[in-house]
């Protein structure tokens, strides 16, 4: 007899079923209950499910460790964690409650096995049915599918499908039910019947016409793929995601249940951020109840005796507080609940792994703790926006965010306050405009450069010693930055934002420069041309130049920058690519109006104009050097002068002798 395992919810979910059956149901289901607890063993039971199988599929347990399914693949289960062992009995044993199980957290912890495991039992129960299609109210003819599916096809016919074939080879039930192709290369399994395909894709074309039982996702590397464009190629994965996922979900429907299933391994790193946006979107949908998520550190996951019992601190902070590894004497309750109370998240990790995160703390609690901190991984962290925020400063603009389009009558400009930076107007100012589609978000910001900073760097004497040097270079204000939406059924107003620029100019603001980027840009570029202005297309995308010299501008504290919450949403999501160098944001995500602050100040760098001093700056500065200096007898002193400012140099413009005494 097959053994029976009992959760602790076994009575609750019994009572659940119980209360959504009819009446017939629940005199069966009574009947099915005494028996087994009378004989151990249901007749009803087995009738009831032998109407629609030719074989009763055995509990998740017994296919784990019997040698006649898994068994021989995995010591007899003594293989699969018992942490893992619980999940498979926890995401089966509740009905068709979930639709997807997204297994994520830390690495190296079993999750491909896991979801590999899954996989072959949800195969185990289709080819136990005795008519599949009937079952499933699909034609005669229709074929159900098992899709592996990755960035590409190369991937997705990868590690988890090779894995998940030579798991079916060993079991002598799969054996008994099916053949497997001879080709070395091309090797997988055929089930018997010829009506269940095993195949593998990753492309969503690559799913349309079939009917997916399970889709299975593997981990995400764009970088072993040699994908240039990684955005892109997150979209079509995503777009891909979502066509398998609606397949499942869409034919695998039986009484209000979904019984296929969607299988996700996804550990907590870059590459894999718009699965993450995705799980956040269909939790804020309400869809989280038919979701199923394992995010596991690697001590929970790990059996007992693979750590040691000690434990130490660690203290989790946010975008805001940089987490740490906390001394032995910080470990008492008080100061626990101390960190705690300034939004501090606590962890006691086995003290084995205390190294690594000393080591590097940010990668130990990704890889090993399975959590991802916001921004902390960025290229731009919200520490160095800090360093370089002024708290005390306004926009202009009041709000981040104007919804205007061509329809309105509103305009730009009246949404600004020109006191908030007028101390200003004589900097030279360089402005980065983002356009976008109409339906998109529009950025547009400026800067200013407004005086020099010595900064420390190395340089190569004559002799090729390195030596320190300093050099000056331009410090910056940061002026306004705005992001700009249009009204549902509008249009982004181009001539608007030009309008804006141009009466900027008017109110005597020292535009030195202005530049877009290259999307739908053409025609933007020839407006504000056509008034005279230095226009110049910049791309943000095409190099990470632009926020190469973002980051070192940030870093050696030479902008002064307004507290905008936008742009630092934007900033601190940022990623670079390892293999193209591009600097990008996540799926779902945006960066209009970080492009604009990173366009203005590249333009500003290599346009690089003198600073105009004010004149009584200057006046100060000549009158410094002269002071102390001996007058000779009956020379002209600075106090017989006349004011630079007097009425005496009034109407004097064409006088080359200066005014009369």
């Amino acid at each position: 007899m097959d053994k029976v395992y009992i959760d602790d919810d076994i009575l609750d979910r019994i009572q659940k079923i119980y209360d959504t059956c009819t009446e017939d149901e629940k005199s069966h289901l009574i009947k099915i209950l005494e028996e087994f607890s009378d004989k151990g063993y249901s007749e009803t039971y087995e009738k009831v499910w032998l109407t629609d199988y030719k074989e009763i599929p055995v509990d998740i347990n017994t296919f784990i460790e019997s040698d006649t399914y898994l068994g021989k693949t995995n010591q007899q289960g003594k293989s699969v964690y018992p942490f893992w062992r619980k999940e498979l009995r926890t995401f089966f044993g509740a009905g068709n409650q979930y639709h997807e199980w997204i297994l994520t957290g830390a690495t190296r912890t079993g999750k491909t096995s896991t979801a590999i495991t899954a996989t072959c039992y949800m195969l185990y129960r289709l080819m136990c049915l005795r008519n599949p299609q009937s079952f499933f109210n699909l034609k005669d003819i229709s074929k159900f599918s098992i899709l592996f599916f990755n960035i590409t096809k190369d991937l997705a016919q990868g590690v988890a499908f090779r894995e998940f074939n030579d798991t079916l080879k060993v079991s002598p039930w799969f054996n008994a039910h099916g053949t497997f192709t001879r080709s070395i290369k091309n090797f997988y399994y055929i089930p018997e019947g010829g009506k269940i395909d095993i195949d593998f894709g990753s492309e969503g074309s690559h799913g349309l016409g079939k009917q997916i039982l399970v889709g299975f996702m593997d981990e995400i590397n764009f970088s072993h793929a040699g994908i240039k464009d990684v955005n892109k190629a997150k979209e079509r994965m995503r777009s891909t995601y979502n066509t398998v996922s609606a397949r499942v979900k869409g034919t695998f429907r039986k009484e209000g249940e979904v019984l296929g299933k969607i299988f996700a391994v996804s550990s907590k790193r870059s590459d894999s951020d718009f699965m993450e946006a995705y799980v956040e979107e269909q939790i804020s949908a309400g869809a989280g109840d038919n979701m199923y998520i394992t995010d596991a550190p690697q001590w929970e996951v790990f059996p007992p005796g693979r750590f040691k019992e000690e434990t130490f601190c660690i203290a989790i902070g946010d975008r805001y507080q940089r987490g740490f590894v906390l001394n032995e004497d910080q470990c008492f309750p008080e100061a626990i609940r101390d960190l705690e109370a300034q939004g501090f998240r606590i962890l006691r990790p086995p003290i084995d792994v205390r190294s690594e995160f000393l080591a590097d703390f940010h990668v130990a609690l990704r890889d090993i703790a399975g959590i991802a901190v916001v921004g902390m991984m960025s290229f731009i962290t919200q520490d160095t926006l800090d360093l370089c925020i002024n708290r005390d400063r306004r926009s202009p603009f009041y709000s981040e965010l104007l919804q205007i389009g061509t329809k309105d009558n509103l305009t730009i400009e009246e949404y600004f306050h020109v006191e908030e930076i007028a101390q200003w107007k004589r900097s030279p100012m360089f402005i980065h405009i983002d356009l976008s589609k109409n339906t998109d978000r529009t950025g547009i910001g400026g800067i200013a450069i407004t005086g020099r900073k010595d900064i420390m760097s190395e340089k190569a004497d004559d002799n090729g010693v390195i030596k320190p040097v300093k050099i000056s270079q331009p410090t910056f204000t940061h002026m306004f930055s705005l992001a700009i939406e249009a009204p549902r059924g509008d249009k982004i107003p181009y001539d608007k934002i030009t309008a804006f620029v141009c009466w900027l100019r008017s109110n005597h603001f020292n535009i030195k420069g202005v530049s877009a980027d290259s999307y739908q840009s053409e025609y933007m570029i020839q407006l504000l041309e056509a008034q005279g202005l230095d226009v110049k297309n910049i791309s943000l995308d095409r190099t990470p130049d632009g926020y190469i010299s973002l980051r070192s501008i940030l870093m050696e504290e030479r902008i002064d920058l307004l507290n905008h919450e936008v742009l630092q949403d934007e900033l601190v999501k940022l990623q670079r690519d390892s293999a193209t160098g591009r600097i990008d944001h996540p799926v779902g995500g945006a960066k209009d109006v970080s492009d604009c602050l990173a366009g203005a100040l590249l333009n500003a760098i290599r346009e690089n104009p003198a600073i105009p001093l004010p004149g009584k700056a200057l006046s100060g500065v000549v009158t410094s050097v002269n002071k102390g200096r001996s007058v000779p007898k009956g020379a002209i002193t600075s106090s017989d002068l006349p004011s630079m400012f007097s009425d005496l140099y009034k109407n004097a413009g064409n006088n080359r002798g200066g005014p009369k005494r």
